[in-house]
């Protein structure tokens, strides 16, 4: 699980400071990485432990992910040394684009599969038994 939160983690800070940049950030991926390692770390400890007791992570775990969405617009912010907006955008953006790419797969599944259907008005057709 460490593995994968500081692989997570530079991904993330990544990803934040690429887009940091372009909206004309003044920071570094070093300082956005420690920036993130700073809250990541524990974090992810509380994590760990409150999932592993059963119904706590169900209350504890959306406070924890509020809680890491705020400290990342700070971190965001503060490395790049830029306004709350920015910082807002550069965290929500990629969150924004990936939310938008699942909703078009869908849009182009359901519109894939419309024509395989046939009418509406038919599919209790498709659902009884042919004799």
């Amino acid at each position: 699980g460490a593995f994968f939160t500081v692989i997570g983690s530079m991904i993330s800070a990544a990803i934040y400071q690429l887009i940091g940049g372009l909206l004309g950030g003044r920071g570094n991926f070093t300082a956005m990485f420690s920036a993130f390692a700073a809250f990541t770390a524990p974090i992810s400890i509380v994590s760990a432990i409150s999932s592993s007791i059963p119904y706590v992570n169900l209350c504890v775990g959306p406070v924890l992910g509020i809680y890491a969405l705020i400290l990342s617009v700070i971190a965001v912010q503060a490395v790049n040394r830029f306004g709350i907006g920015k910082a807002l955008l550069t965290v929500l953006l990629p969150t924004l684009l990936v939310f938008s790419c699942i909703c078009l797969a869908f849009l182009g599944l359901g519109a894939s599969l419309f024509p395989l259907l046939g009418d509406p008005a038919n599919w209790e057709n498709l659902l009884t038994p042919v004799p």
